[in-house]
């Protein structure tokens, strides 16, 4: 495992390889994180680390969308974690939520 390259990448209990490094976007307007998220896969990020209350996921979703190809990355190959309000707690306002999170990324899932 080229021991674990570095140890960026790991194993997890499931046998799945996860990256160690991931970009982070609290405190990123709607246009930095879009920046920030393209530039950061363009150089080998896979994981992006979001929530509702950032009220930047809609960025996200535009790159894995219109700008895919400039990325060179499919969807499979990125760990996407998100984050709901508090206020959403709640089976059927989780659920909403999660949804409403879905739509903005332009994902079927969520990976956290």
């Amino acid at each position: 495992s080229s021991e674990q390259k570095n140890k960026l990448i790991v194993d997890t209990n499931n046998g799945l390889p996860f990256m160690m490094l991931g970009l982070g976007t609290g405190g990123l307007n709607k246009v930095s994180a879009e920046r920030s998220q393209q530039q950061a896969m363009g150089i080998g990020y896979r994981v992006i680390d979001g929530a509702q209350a950032y009220e930047n996921e809609d960025g996200l979703g535009k790159i894995l969308t219109r700008d895919r190809e400039s990325i060179d990355v499919v969807r499979d190959d990125i760990y996407i974690t998100s984050k709901v309000w508090p206020t959403d707690l709640g089976f059927v306002q989780t659920y909403q939520a999660i949804l409403a999170s879905l739509n903005k990324i332009k994902t079927n899932n969520l990976d956290l």
